[in-house]
């Protein structure tokens, strides 16, 4: 191999080997997205936001959330097309979003067809209905972005969990967008919980 000087870099067994395996998993990368994204079978992603309130101070402890402030927990299942399908509120901060999943289910009418699923974080349980990423690997993306070594997957689980938290990045990203669409849900308001299934429906339009 000819180095920027001219010279000759000698390539070795080793050297070799992991150039093969990175080549592999370059083309797993790539057709993992095609599993996971455009599998018919995957209809978007599942995640939860939370919206600052203000309250009286007798009612505030449900309401505080684990950054410390008060808020309502809102779950949102969105598409890859940035649109929502779903939309679980009048949920206090303290609620963990796999108890506001299981509610949604059971009883607040979000219904996931037969043979399809949703994406979610290890914050929720692995069903046939939601896939999460496999715990004890990396997984949020600034993880594999913070130097040019986190580019380089560890093993196929690795690989795997780098893709899913690129697509599920899209939940993200609506939320992103509806915050910045509606400025009211940066802030803490006296809203009504009803309200943010009014923004939910408007941004969709």
């Amino acid at each position: 191999m000819q180095q920027g000087d001219g010279s000759e870099a000698q390539v070795t067994w080793e050297d070799q080997q992991n150039i093969n395996r990175f080549g592999r998993l370059n083309n797993r990368f790539h057709e993992l997205e095609d599993e996971i994204k455009l599998a018919k079978n995957n209809i978007g992603a599942i995640d939860g936001t939370h919206i600052p309130v203000v309250v009286e101070r007798s009612k505030q402890a449900p309401l505080r959330c684990r950054k410390g402030f008060t808020s309502q927990n809102m779950m949102a299942a969105v598409s890859f097309d940035l649109n929502f399908l779903f939309v679980c509120t009048r949920w206090e901060g303290s609620a963990a979003g796999m108890r506001v999943l299981r509610w949604a289910c059971e009883i607040g009418g979000f219904v996931v067809p037969e043979g399809k699923y949703y994406l979610v974080d290890s914050g929720y349980a692995n069903t046939e209905k939601f896939l999460a990423p496999y715990r004890g690997e990396r997984y949020h993306i600034s993880q594999f972005d913070a130097s040019t070594r986190a580019h380089v997957h560890r093993n196929s689980r690795d690989l795997y969990n780098h893709r899913h938290a690129q697509l599920r990045n899209v939940v993200e990203r609506t939320f992103g967008i509806l915050k910045k669409r509606f400025k009211i849900l940066n802030v803490a308001t006296p809203f009504s919980y009803s309200m943010l299934d009014c923004y939910g429906m408007l941004y969709n339009t």
